[in-house]
């Protein structure tokens, strides 16, 4: 469920949505994003997101730092680790990333620059981020101010959010890929935040039980950084 599972397998998705890549148990989603596995001296490795998988040849991407349109990409390119079952490190093709690494290294580069901020710090101080795709999950920034940008360039990208800052709180998203019909309700319980997976416009009160239990397999669950979510400092 956290950002920090960049490579695990991705629950399967009915309709054309998804497909596999030549690692069976890795299915290739709307929302994905891959990096550029080839490494040069002193270059930013490509980044990819996967816009449209075809249930037969290439899979449609876009520049997950630009939203512009990229040559398509055949599926066995696409791989959810950096080596291979021998150990060997991959050297061309494109390399799964976690939604909330991808969105925190996005919104790092998007966001200005360190004079904007009066402490030095700028972009994504924490993530909670699902693996699974159309979930989503939240986004801390480190600047109240930085809230409108974040959601103008999650939308390049086809993320929505919602600012589900609380009084007096640290600027909180909530963040989705195509995600303009998700309720935007998020709560707290037991030190995790609770998510509606409800369509915008539901019936029904969010201080009911469910409230707590609409996010997949329970609340939303803090991860550690050194699983790739959590604080980043």
């Amino acid at each position: 469920m956290s950002a920090g599972t960049a490579g695990q397998g991705l629950p399967p998705v009915r309709g054309r949505g998804q497909i596999f890549s030549r690692s069976t148990g890795h299915h290739i989603e709307r929302g994905q994003a891959y990096r550029e596995a080839r490494t040069r001296d002193g270059a930013l490795p490509a980044v990819i997101q996967v816009q449209d998988v075809p249930p037969t040849g290439p899979v449609v991407v876009i520049d997950a730092r630009t939203g512009r349109p990229r040559r398509p990409v055949a599926p066995w390119h696409l791989h959810p680790y950096a080596r291979t079952r021998a150990g060997t490190r991959l050297r061309s093709g494109w390399v799964f990333m976690s939604p909330g690494e991808h969105l925190a290294e996005y919104l790092d580069r998007a966001l200005p620059g360190t004079g904007a901020a009066g402490h030095g710090r700028v972009g994504v101080r924490e993530y909670t981020v699902s693996p699974a795709a159309g979930v989503g999950g939240t986004v801390l920034l480190w600047n109240s101010g930085d809230v409108t940008a974040a959601i103008a360039a999650l939308a390049v990208i086809d993320w929505h959010c919602d600012d589900i800052t609380e009084a007096g709180g640290r600027p909180e998203l909530r963040v989705r890929h195509r995600g303009a019909d998700l309720c935007p309700a998020a709560g707290r319980g037991d030190g995790t935040r609770l998510l509606c997976a409800r369509p915008r416009g539901h019936r029904g009160d969010h201080e009911d039980p469910s409230f707590g239990t609409l996010w997949p397999e329970g609340p939303v669950p803090r991860w550690p950084a050194a699983a790739g979510g959590g604080p980043r400092t």
